[in-house]
Formats: structure tokens, sequence, C-alpha cells
């Protein structure tokens, strides 16, 4: 009972941390994409594919400006807001755009690009454990099933023969939906990704 428990715990623990880690700070220089800036009559919205530029042209000014400037990244948000609160206070990061709230709420980039996407491997990533837990789920329920069979040829009353044949049916629905769902997601995703390269 106490493995039951601890894969039942772990099922909920692993995804919670895949979905929680794109929206911790240390690693927002990987997924946000794209950020806000108040009060900025230039670019209100600044790309990461912008960031080294701004940054560049940011940290010159400062030197000019005689503000003394540390070695910054170039490619770091949190350099353009250091430098922002430095050089030009008035503009203000508002909000910071990332893996969930480029494309969707619900769902995060399931078909990455490449040339677009900030976090496309982490999506690749995603994608490989679904296919990776589907087979995990394929296997187990073919286990149930050939166990449930086995069973069933021993049996001689009717009544647990139908139940075992009930659960072979349900076993066998679950499988075939959850391929139908995942199977075209995943394939999708391996085609664009070799599609990429």
């Amino acid at each position: 009972m106490k493995w039951v428990v601890c894969l039942i715990a772990i099922s909920w623990i692993i995804p919670t941390v895949i979905a929680v880690f794109p929206l911790l700070p240390f690693v927002e220089d990987y997924f946000v994409d794209s950020i806000w800036v108040s009060n900025n009559p230039f670019a209100a919205t600044i790309k990461k594919h912008e960031l080294v530029e701004i940054n560049e042209w940011l940290l010159t000014a400062a030197k000019y400006s005689n503000d003394p400037t540390e070695s910054l990244p170039t490619d770091s948000w949190s350099t353009l807001e250091k430098s922002f609160i430095r050089i030009i206070p008035e503009f203000e990061i508002k909000q910071k755009f990332g893996y969930y709230s480029t494309h969707s709420i619900c769902l995060p980039t399931l078909l990455p690009d490449r040339n677009n996407d900030t976090a496309w491997a982490y999506a690749m990533l995603i994608i490989i454990l679904n296919f990776l837990f589907f087979f995990f789920i394929l296997v187990a329920n073919i286990i149930l099933y050939r166990t449930s069979t086995k069973k069933n040829k021993v049996i001689s009353d009717k009544e647990r023969k139908k139940r075992v044949r009930s659960l072979q049916r349900k076993v066998t629905v679950i499988v075939v939906t959850d391929f139908l769902c995942w199977m075209p997601v995943c394939v999708m995703g391996f085609l664009q990704i070799i599609a990429m390269f």
C-alpha cells in the first residue's frame, strides 16, 4: 500500500514541478520571450531578439553618463531592468511574457518553433515525457489485460467472468483514447522539431 501512495504522490509532484519551473525567477532569461515596458514611447514591447542590442546601448549610455556599471550580461532581462532603474527610472517593466503567456493560458507551446520560441527545448522535453508516459501506461494496461485474461480462463463463475470482461473493455478504451489523444500531439511535435533541422 505504501508504494501505491508513493506512486500517487510522485504522479502529482513531477507534473507540478514541470509546470511551475518556467515561472521561477532564476530561469526567466530562458523562458521570458518579451516584456511590456510602461511610459516607453519608442518600444512598449521588447522581444528577446532585441534584448542584447538594447542592453548594450543602455550599458554604453551608462558608461558615458559617469554611472559606474559592473560587468552585466547583455542577454539578461535583469540587466535591462537594472539599467532602466539607473538610467531611465520612468521606464518600468510591467509584464513579462513567457512560456505560458505567449501562446495561451492553459497550454504551453506544444508545437515548438525553434526560431520564435525561446523555450522550444523545454516544450520538446514535455512532448517526449508525454510520449514515454503513454508507453508506460500502455505496457501497464497490457499487463493488466493479460493478467485478467489468464485468470478469466480459470474462473468458472459467470458473474466473475462478466466483471473481468468489463474490466478488459475499460482497459482497452483507456488505451485507445489515450493513444488517440496523445499520439497526434507527440507525432506533430516530433515532426515540427525534425523540420527545424
